[in-house]
């Protein structure tokens, strides 16, 4: 029995024979900082060193992962948010557009809810500016 291991980009690659196993782990070490600042209406999120980049692939975009990996962010932090797309809560935008939102959105007015969202949306994507400049300041809405 012939045993290989291959690792690489959290994922490890065993092939025993002429079988090849795959052992997918989702490793959150990313260590970005994402600053959530509800009286300036602003979500700054800076890159750390450890952060992987996001590019776009055949199943999502950047901005995409990027949002995702905002998103656990803040779920570590505490918070109960999710990422949604827009239109879906009935918002006329276009239909690809992301946000991160909390859970009960619109049932009570406790100035606790809120929404996170690229701005600029129309003109650069958040994951591609985050990979260039280490740093991007999404909206929030209350």
């Amino acid at each position: 029995m012939i045993f290989h291991e291959f690792s690489g980009c959290n994922n490890v690659f065993y092939t025993i024979g002429h079988i090849a196993y795959i052992n997918y782990t989702l490793t959150l070490e990313r260590k970005m900082k994402v600053t959530l600042d509800l009286n300036r209406k602003s979500c700054a999120v800076e890159r750390e060193k450890t952060d992987k980049k996001f590019y776009d692939s055949s199943w999502s975009s950047s901005e995409s992962q990027f949002l995702y990996a905002v998103l656990q962010a803040l779920k570590a932090q505490g918070l109960d948010v999710i990422k949604k797309r827009m239109w879906k809560d009935g918002h006329m935008v276009d239909d690809t557009q992301l946000y991160i939102r909390t859970k009960k959105w619109g049932i009570l007015d406790d100035g606790k809810q809120f929404a996170i969202y690229n701005q600029h949306y129309a003109i650069y994507d958040a994951g591609e500016r985050f990979n260039e400049y280490g740093e991007v300041v999404l909206g929030v809405v209350q």
